[in-house]
């Protein structure tokens, strides 16, 4: 079954990335905003916005160099 409302660990999974790195990317300002929250404060994505931020997002291969 695929659902169609994306949690923070469903987008690092659709994604490919771990839970935390999916964390630190749904706070970027080009990520989607959430379609929704919960009561409990859950966000939650549509899986077509999350589709089309990865059709778009540039990935970098590494860590990024540290300042």
């Amino acid at each position: 079954m695929v659902r169609e409302l994306l949690t923070t660990t469903d987008v690092g999974e659709a994604l490919g990335v771990s839970r935390r790195r999916a964390y630190v990317l749904t706070g970027r300002r080009e990520f989607p905003a959430p379609y929704a929250v919960t009561p409990r404060g859950i966000r939650l994505w549509r899986r077509s916005d999350v589709e089309r931020f990865d059709a778009s997002w540039e990935r970098k291969a590494g860590r990024p160099p540290q300042k």
